[in-house]
């Protein structure tokens, strides 16, 4: 399932109005990014991996239509309801840790990687841990990739 086939028209009508400066591609591009990260939620991410403020505030945004977000939820995920949590990361990090929070950041990037594909060049700009760690260790976004795939093939189970 594509997706952006998660939205309805009138929610993509009101994105539209809410966000006039992006480009509908840098929209469409967002929306996927946020339907992405619900889905890990969804499938059990806890915690704190932030996705830009861009996704955020349209995350914000389809919260509001009571009317739409429901069916939206449940087509992302028909047994979750996806919840949104204002957090600071300084408040997660008193609680969890700030170590806890980095092995939980990079399980969700590999997370993302095994369920996804790779990050493209578009794509890391919506996860901030992912462009810090590609901008941090002067990686392409294929070194990226390939150390976050090299990560989840480690942290499988050895079959019997």
């Amino acid at each position: 399932m594509n997706e952006l086939d998660c939205v309805s028209e009138k929610m993509w009508g009101i994105l539209m109005r809410k966000f006039p400066h992006l480009e509908q591609s840098e929209l469409a591009l967002s929306v996927r990014e946020l339907v992405r990260f619900l889905r890990l939620k969804a499938e059990g991410l806890d915690g704190f991996c932030p996705v830009s403020t861009e996704v955020d505030l349209i995350w914000h945004h389809f919260i509001l239509e009571t009317r739409e977000y429901p069916a939206f939820s449940h087509a992302i995920s028909p047994n979750a309801v996806l919840h949104h949590s204002q957090i600071t990361l300084e408040d997660y990090d008193a609680r969890e840790g700030s170590a806890a929070r980095n092995d939980r950041d990079l399980s969700v990037l590999v997370s993302y990687v095994l369920s996804f594909g790779d990050f493209d060049e578009k794509a890391v700009t919506r996860w901030p841990v992912a462009s810090w760690l590609q901008t941090s260790q002067r990686w392409s976004v294929s070194e990226l990739n390939t150390f976050l795939r090299k990560i989840g093939r480690a942290s499988k189970p050895a079959s019997s």
